[in-house]
């Protein structure tokens, strides 16, 4: 049985490999046959793809920063975030700044609020 599952590897390997020479092989007659016009596309291409991509990455880096934002809340006398199950109102945002101004932990104010996670 191992024999045979080793021989079978064999194969698929020598397919592969095969595939992979046929690509080549048509890549380049592909090449030759079109290479004026090749010279001018792919650099547009490769242009195209970059400006893509960049916009692309450019937008999911906004949207991961501002659901940090939404889900994180900094407490700066002891420099560690606090994960929040939703972000507050207004009126909470008012309240724990009227708590912080009295003394409060944040962590305890949120806490008490229900809205650490």
């Amino acid at each position: 049985m191992r024999q045979e599952l080793k021989e079978k590897i064999e194969i698929k390997k020598w397919e592969f490999k095969n595939w992979c020479y046929d690509q080549s092989c048509k890549a380049k007659k592909f090449w030759d046959e079109n290479r004026d016009y090749l010279i001018v596309i792919v650099p547009l291409a490769v242009a195209t793809g970059e400006k893509v991509i960049k916009g692309i990455s450019r937008h999911s880096r906004l949207h991961e920063e501002r659901d940090l934002k939404e889900r994180y809340i900094y407490d700066m006398s002891l420099k560690c975030y606090y994960e929040m199950k939703r972000k507050p109102t207004p009126k909470e945002y008012l309240e724990i700044d009227r708590r912080k101004k009295n003394g409060e932990s944040l962590g305890a104010i949120l806490n008490s609020m229900r809205l650490l996670k």
